[in-house]
């Protein structure tokens, strides 16, 4: 249960043959081709949709697929006024779908009650639990990740002052649950991505970057290893900078991370203790994950660190920006770009 006593439902309410009674699966085609979905609904619900001569580009950066709506007074749903929407959205950057449904909550005049990430191919989706600021909504909603495109699935209610019981949250958990796109484009994606490799002098280490990171020079690297930086740029400012520095024969990860402190550390940032958050082995590479809190200049930092150790062969990278609560928007474009690097790191030994 949340700090609002309003449970996350998981899994329906109803016995199955109550479900099959009330709902059936509805397939969206009069809209473009990607876009084309199948959604569990209630029966006697009327769909109004966007149709196929529209679609999601940069001139149309979001549009709604579908309204669905009770057509009838004895239609499920009807009685507490539920709506069931389907929403796409162009994304011009890669990020979470997790973070970007938290920024598009930002805009809304909701209340975030729980949000749940579920880590897919795609990235980590975002399954929301909301309820109006002011006013007599209950909100489910989920994100789906396809190339550049999002789809937010959004069903909603009257709670009748009754926000915590779980059935009114089961049209939203059944219109996620039996969502599918019927031409999914396979784009992991929003961005087309680059590998970014750097050789020592017993190993390569290869990894993806989205192409938006421009490459700088990185300075000094250890003796027989290497290193690479990378930064994003906005109109304004660097907001993400990547180092990823490969160790030479000898060198442990502890001291890859030494002198990269003592450099931070030069460069004004006050460091606080780095708090551990995943910790793997693939094969024969181990891999540690940690972030930072930091402070430089008198606002908030975060850096993500990567342990990686293969053998005596020692990686560390981290990402240095601003903290979520500095600037969301850059510490979600950062976070995603660090997780791209981490899934697809590979280290190769000579």
């Amino acid at each position: 249960m949340t700090g609002l006593d309003i449970p996350f439902l998981t899994t329906p309410v109803s016995p199955v043959p109550q479900l099959q009674q009330w709902f059936m699966d509805v397939s969206v085609e009069d809209v473009f081709p990607e876009g084309q979905f199948s959604i569990a609904l209630p029966r006697l619900w009327q769909t109004n949709m966007a149709g196929a001569d529209q679609t999601v580009d940069d001139a149309t950066p979001a549009l709604m697929l579908l309204d669905a709506r009770p057509g009838a007074e004895d239609a499920y749903g009807a009685q507490f006024n539920a709506r069931v929407q389907v929403i796409c959205a162009k994304l011009f950057e890669e990020v979470n779908g997790a973070d970007w449904l938290r920024m598009y909550l930002d805009g809304q005049e909701m209340h975030l009650v729980e949000i749940v990430e579920r880590p897919t191919a795609y990235g980590v989706m975002g399954d929301v639990v909301a309820i109006d600021t002011n006013g007599p909504r209950l909100h489910r909603m989920m994100t789906i990740k396809d190339g550049d495109r999002i789809f937010l699935i959004h069903a909603s209610v009257d709670h009748l002052n009754q926000p915590e019981w779980p059935n009114f949250q089961e049209i939203g958990l059944m219109a996620i649950m039996r969502f599918k796109l019927h031409n999914p484009t396979g784009e992991r994606y929003a961005v087309p991505v680059e590998e970014a490799s750097l050789g020592g002098g017993g190993a390569t280490a290869h990894f993806l970057l989205p192409v938006h990171w421009s490459g700088v020079d990185a300075g000094d690297a250890p003796p027989s290893g290497s290193a690479l930086q990378f930064v994003y740029v906005t109109e304004t400012a660097i907001t993400g900078t990547l180092v990823a520095i490969l160790g030479g024969p000898g060198d442990s990860i502890e001291g890859l991370n030494s002198v990269f402190a003592a450099k931070l550390d030069a460069q004004g940032f006050a460091l606080d203790a780095p708090v551990p958050q995943m910790e793997a082995t693939q094969d024969d590479l181990h891999l540690l994950t940690l972030v930072q809190p930091a402070e430089k200049q008198g606002r908030d930092m975060a850096i993500m660190h990567l342990h990686a150790t293969r053998g005596e062969q020692a990686l560390h990278l981290a990402m240095i920006g601003p903290s979520a609560d500095a600037d969301f928007e850059a510490w979600a474009v950062n976070r995603r770009a660090f997780e791209i690097a981490l899934e697809t790191l590979r280290i190769e030994l000579h």
